[in-house]
């Protein structure tokens, strides 16, 4: 092997070209010009987008079930036939299963002999990149370092995690192509056998996370496993694993159970490795089911009985919708921009309403890691939900019955809190209670506290919300919580859940590595980063052009037209870039109860709403005043004026509810300030609205709620160029000619303004730059002629 210490004794096995120097310099040559470290990697394979399901892939109520090891049997023809190829698979296979890892947890890896740029032999470590997801990981999220160079770390008493991530850097045989190393590089370059995958599986956590774990462990495996105290992941981790086997595993050992963190399994070949995880994870879930059997977890036996009615379903839902923007809005006072997910699934609701659940759920997570995913504990709002919603209560009479509950006992922060139900009032409380609680918590510790909390509030009788800087990682936070709730329950039937001590797990929340990444993020976020949009009329034209120019500045979007297929094109074109950031509504703007359930359900995917920009448009009939019949009236209107005035009412109940602001944005037209032959219905219709806008601005600027319009003309949609062909026809002109005439009329000598201009305006008014702006009209026509400038 031709290592960087002895590249000079064996310099003839190297390309001259390739390989100038006889020098240790291979990781710092890479750079050189001429060498693409992309041609280094034969197997990158097309990256996929993932979208995060919510498979609960056991019961919730005692035993795990089977994992898909056994469920998803080894393909030798889809596994491929080199070293890369196979953990690629091995790590897909594992990542697919929520029980065994959770998005972004675990790592594999596999160790090779290679060519290095230089052309020499090299033996490398292949280990999981940082940021990557095991169930979607190609090769190309795969980082290959140096085995000598990382074996330096053996050898050091003292290192702290940053010093480790730069000698990681220093190892990484393509530092410039690979992305940076997982934290647990060192467990990996620890362990001498070929193929390692380390899991956070349910089914040994249900061992570790108990007061007699290295018992239970012994009990099940005997000699088998290996068994390791807790030490926190990173440097602390593959130190405490070096001072205990530092020979390595005992011979005979096929995996290592970590307490409190996660299980390691290995193998000579990746097939050796996944089929040994399995026989692992059986005997844990053997072992967990014998002692769950005949037991009552969380009140309820080991299977999930019975279903909640189709109407307590319906009801529950109107509730949540009653207090997401609440809870939402008290979350974002605190500085944290997020975005909500609910589980309300009838087996989450069981769980959650049992009487012991929130004395189980405040001793913590099931990793380590799940503590930045998911917090070190939940909230549990004292709320008796399940009573209220059996009752058929309404949101705004529902009110808190847990006074025995610390909360409750608080004096109300939010009672003159305009429109606010008991229940709105009761959240916010117990989120500021919690807030107080934390604040304490670091206090005692000496840090300051984060504004990401609670990630993670019960409310019981109707779900769990997950928070999130994005509704993805809302997401992610609730797969990583479901599956801290089969640990619970699997835990207590075993023995008992418990966690780690209050200093290990404030280690962990505050660990400055993971810290750091957090803040990184930061700094790139756009305009609308962590914000919620509704644009209405958002299948084509105007509409569509914002969707998509929100969603670049980081918005979520609620995408809603009549027309529901291209409102759902346009979430999925969302999506294709940054998974789980928009959702396709169908809306009739000319029915209110249409424009209620669409706003109903926008808050229900996402939390709240921020923003609304309404472009919903109809062409005009070209009808003279003495012409002009009923109908074109009433459907100018009701599209334009009447569709405003339903959103503008719904949109603005959720943000009055969420206490933030809002931005209140409309698309109004030139006909609204100058007359347009055959066109006196539609810009009546559109002068109402204008002048509807300015008493919106005027009445709810109070509430930090901003309204403001669009004048476009000309501009170049579908809509638009259907008016323009039946202007050309009345005036006897092909299209072209009618486009020049457009076009002399424009100050700038614009025939058509594209979509994507007025887009980009009504992104001004939907951030917080126009924070100062309401009531005002902003012009996008080119200077045509009566356009307010």
């Amino acid at each position: 092997v031709c290592s960087p210490s002895r590249i000079a004794a064996r310099a003839s096995r190297c390309r001259p070209s390739a390989c100038p120097t006889a020098a240790p310099r291979c990781a710092a040559a890479l750079g050189s010009p001429g060498v693409d470290p992309r041609e280094h990697r034969r197997h990158r394979d097309a990256r996929r987008t993932r979208t995060t399901s919510f498979w609960l892939p056991c019961s919730l109520y005692g035993s795990v079930s089977s994992v898909s090891v056994r469920g998803k049997k080894w393909e030798d023809a889809k596994a491929g036939s080199t070293g890369i190829e196979q953990v690629v698979y091995l790590s897909n296979l594992i990542g697919a299963d929520l029980s065994l890892v959770q998005p972004g947890g675990g790592n594999t890896s596999v160790k090779l002999e290679e060519e290095d740029l230089f052309g020499c032999r090299v033996l490398s470590l292949v280990v999981k990149g940082s940021g990557t997801d095991l169930r979607t990981i190609d090769a190309g999220g795969f980082t290959h370092l140096y085995t000598d160079r990382l074996a330096v770390l053996k050898q050091k008493d003292a290192i702290s995690d940053e010093q480790m991530m730069h000698l990681m850097r220093v190892c990484m045989i393509l530092p410039d192509a690979d992305p940076l190393p997982s934290v647990e590089t060192p467990l990996h370059s620890l362990l001498p056998q070929r193929f390692v995958a380390h899991t956070h599986d349910v089914a040994t956590l249900s061992l570790t996370d108990t007061p007699s774990a290295a018992e239970h462990v012994r009990r099940v495996y005997s000699d088998d496993v290996a068994f390791l105290e807790y030490a926190r992941p990173g440097v602390p981790l593959a130190k405490r694993l070096a001072e205990r086997f530092p020979d390595g595993p005992p011979p005979g050992a096929k995996a290592l159970v970590m307490e409190k963190h996660g299980l390691a399994v290995w193998g000579e070949t990746a097939r050796e490795c996944y089929e040994t995880l399995g026989v692992v994870i059986r005997k844990a879930e053997e072992y967990v089911a014998e002692r769950a059997r005949g037991k009552r977890v969380f009140g309820r036996e080991a299977t999930i009985r019975g279903q909640a009615s189709p109407r307590q379903d319906g009801e529950r839902r109107d509730v949540a919708a009653a207090i997401l923007p609440a809870i939402r809005g008290e979350l974002m006072r605190g500085g944290w921009r997020c975005v909500l997910h609910l589980d309300d699934s009838p087996e989450m609701v069981a769980a959650i309403s049992d009487e012991g659940f929130a004395e189980v759920a405040a001793r913590g997570v099931m990793t380590p890691e799940h503590i930045l995913r998911a917090g070190m504990r939940p909230l549990v709002v004292p709320l008796r939900m399940a009573d209220a919603v059996a009752v058929g209560a309404k949101h705004s009479e529902i009110s808190s019955t847990a006074d025995s509950h610390p909360a409750s006992q608080t004096t109300s922060d939010s009672k003159d809190e305009p429109g606010a139900s008991p229940l709105q009032r009761s959240v916010r409380d117990s989120i500021r209670e919690f807030g107080k609680t934390y604040t304490a918590y670091a206090d005692r510790h000496g840090v300051q506290p984060i504004p990401d909390y609670p990630k993670t509030i019960v409310i019981p009788g109707a779900g769990i919300v997950f928070a999130g800087k994005d509704r993805r990682d809302a997401m992610i936070a609730a797969d990583c919580y479901r599956a801290t709730m089969q640990v619970m329950a699997s835990a207590e039937a075993v023995e008992r859940f418990e966690f780690l001590s209050e200093t290990d797990a404030c280690e962990m929340e505050y660990w400055p590595l993971e810290r750091r990444k957090i803040e990184e993020s930061e700094k790139t976020r756009g305009d609308l980063e962590g914000k919620v949009a509704l644009v209405i009329g958002a299948a084509s034209g105007i509409g569509r052009a914002a969707a998509l120019r929100f969603a670049e500045e980081g918005a979520h979007i609620a995408a809603c037209d009549l027309d529901h297929e291209g409102a759902a094109a346009v979430a999925a074109a969302i999506n294709g870039r940054t998974a789980e950031r928009a959702v396709g509504l169908v809306l009739d703007v000319s029915h209110s109860k249409s424009m209620e359930t669409a706003v109903r359900e926008a808050v229900l995917h996402f939390g709240g709403i921020d923003v609304m920009f309404y472009s919903a448009g109809v062409a005009p009939q070209l009808q003279s005043v003495t012409e002009m019949t009923d109908d074109e009236v009433e459907q100018q209107l009701a599209v334009h004026y009447r569709g405003a005035v339903a959103a503008t009412r719904e949109v603005s109940k959720a943000m009055l509810t969420q206490g933030t602001g809002g931005r209140l944005v409309y698309n109004t037209s030139k006909a609204a300030f100058a007359p347009g032959e055959g066109a006196a219905a539609y810009g009546a219709s559109k002068a109402a609205l204008v002048h509807y806008v300015r008493n919106v601005a005027n009445e709810l600027g109070r509430h930090g709620i901003t309204a403001n319009y669009i004048n476009a003309d000309a501009v170049d949609t579908p809509l638009f160029r259907s008016l323009l062909a039946q202007r050309a026809k009345a005036a006897g002109l092909s299209e072209k000619e009618m486009l020049a005439r457009y076009a002399e009329r424009s100050a700038l000598r614009e025939a058509l303004v594209p979509a994507e201009a007025v887009a980009d305006a009504a992104l001004w008014l939907a951030s917080d730059r126009s924070a100062h702006t309401t009531g005002c009209v902003i012009t996008v026509g080119g200077g045509a002629e009566g356009m307010p400038r």
